[in-house]
């Protein structure tokens, strides 16, 4: 996934700011799949706080998750969408940079 250096993928960044999210991206990346019990297991945290960075990481498309059937209810499925992010600091060829030179 190629990823422009610009305010429109703010979000992007800022999910990938915090320290509990790349800890997720570290576990999926070690392990194809998990839960979002057994990431907040991991983790130390409660699966409420989990579940909250779980659904920033999709809505950042950073990963994909499934809702299945487990044992007791519904277990949500979260693994990877991307393996590698390359960041791009200069614009597209033809764009005009954003700030204007100094």
């Amino acid at each position: 996934m190629k990823i422009r250096v610009c305010a429109e993928n703010a979000a992007l960044f800022a999910c990938l700011a915090s320290k509990t999210r790349l800890q997720i991206i570290e576990l999926l990346a070690a392990h194809e799949a998990m839960n979002v019990s057994a990431l907040a297991d991991r983790l130390g945290v409660s699966a409420a706080i989990t579940t909250r960075h779980v659904a920033l990481m999709e809505e950042c498309g950073l990963l994909l998750t499934e809702t299945l059937p487990a044992k007791r209810g519904m277990q949500k499925l979260c693994r990877l969408n991307v393996r590698q992010i390359t960041l791009c600091l200069a614009p597209p060829d033809g764009a005009k940079p954003v700030l204007p030179a100094p």
